[in-house]
């Protein structure tokens, strides 16, 4: 599969990070469902229409309706999309009042990015705001430019190319993503928290009933706060409760381009996902980390026996451990249900401490009621696929003559 290049970073965003979010001081999954309803309804109240197009304005920015702008282009032109900081104006006849900082993705019309949109859509709409889950990123709304007068130059086929008609998501900006904190981090503690949290975003998203199938470091974003270190967030998984520690990193599924709807192959594809996610691990660590000799994904114990052998601190060793002993979970056959595997896995990363089972001071737990993952998230899944989101319409209330 195609390696896409997705990063939504900047500085931007590090510099608001040390002042309070608007609606809060965090960003805990409540602060961020409440600023995420205050920018939709912006948005909404502006009856901004599907067929919009951005238009470039004598300051050399694009623009939407002077609401929207795009600030600047960060990090690298990807397969799927390119990305841009923008901001979001409460009111276009003051840009000096309070504005919002969003990412821009500027897409290809194209069955991918279509999907990618709306699930994006769907999963804001439904598992975040409902609390369901906290590992993914909220998507505030999307445009369909059909014909601009200005072109936008956007990837088409591997190639940039000028187009006409476009799509154009506004989402919820993330501090980084997993591709450049590897390059950062040296804590192993975080290092194991975030690989846990990855786990839980993937389990999360197949009980729903997709399947991701390109589980790589660029497509787990995080957000970062230290407002809730050293408490525990609480899950329910398959009827087990687990506490994971907050060590300030919230790490979140992105990228569904390649997203399809779970036909009855779950647990392979549960596997493979998870293969994915070592081996992306796996790498980071040989190259980021013990900087050894080896250069290449290993695949066979003998490698790892190797590698194990020539690292010298004993808290890197337990980590590689951990990665092995999970990679061969995710590779074995012994597993012949999805659930059987999430139940290995939350073993070994309750026998590595990584979670714990149980946790005496409750008052130390920061999310109530507990994130479920079974068989019932499904549920989630048919009920918002009940009033789906469209991307050729919008309610009456958003549409223009």
């Amino acid at each position: 599969m195609k390696y896409k290049k997705t990063v939504f970073w900047s500085d931007i965003y590090t510099k608001r990070q040390s002042k309070k979010m608007r609606g809060g001081s965090n960003t805990s999954l409540e602060n961020r469902i409440e600023e995420f309803k205050k920018i939709k309804k912006i948005i909404q109240d502006k009856q901004l229409s599907t067929q919009e197009c951005l238009t470039l304005i004598p300051e050399k920015r694009y623009t939407l309706n002077k609401i929207i702008y795009l600030e600047k282009q960060f990090g690298t032109d990807g397969t799927h999309g390119i990305i841009y900081s923008a901001k979001i104006i409460d009111d276009a006849s003051d840009a000096s009042k309070t504005s919002y900082p969003v990412v821009a993705k500027i897409m290809a019309v194209s069955k991918e990015n279509k999907t990618e949109i709306n699930l994006s859509m769907r999963i804001s709409n439904t598992v975040l705001q409902q609390s369901i889950s906290r590992h993914f990123l909220l998507c505030y709304d999307y445009i369909h430019c059909k014909n601009a007068e200005q072109k936008i130059s956007v990837y088409v086929k591997d190639e940039i190319k000028p187009v006409s008609g476009y799509l154009v998501s506004f989402n919820e900006m993330a501090t980084g993503d997993l591709e450049k904190l590897f390059t950062e981090i040296t804590d192993v503690n975080i290092i194991k928290n975030i690989l846990a949290q990855c786990m839980l975003s993937i389990m999360t998203f197949h009980k729903l009933g997709w399947i991701h199938q390109d589980t790589h470091p660029a497509n787990f974003l995080y957000h970062y706060s230290t407002e809730n270190i050293g408490k525990y967030y609480h899950y329910r998984i398959l009827n087990q409760d687990y506490y994971i520690q907050d060590f300030g990193y919230t790490v979140m599924l992105y990228d569904f381009g390649y997203t399809q709807e779970d036909t009855g192959k779950a647990p392979e594809w549960f596997h493979w996902n998870n293969h994915d996610l070592m081996h992306s691990f796996t790498k980071e660590v040989e190259l980021q980390k013990y900087r050894q000799q080896v250069s290449t994904y290993v695949y066979d114990s003998n490698d790892y026996r190797k590698i194990l052998k020539s690292i010298s601190n004993k808290s890197f060793q337990d980590m590689f451990m951990i990665v092995s002993t999970l990679l061969s979970i995710t590779i074995t056959n012994v597993y012949k249900t999805e659930n059987e595997m999430i139940e290995a896995i939350m073993k070994e990363l309750n026998e590595n401490s990584v979670v714990l089972t149980s946790l005496e001071d409750t008052t130390k737990i920061i999310n109530k009621p507990a994130y479920v993952i079974d068989d019932t998230l499904s549920m989630s899944r048919q009920n918002s696929r009940s009033s789906p989101v469209s991307l050729n319409t919008r309610s009456k209330k958003r549409a223009r003559n």
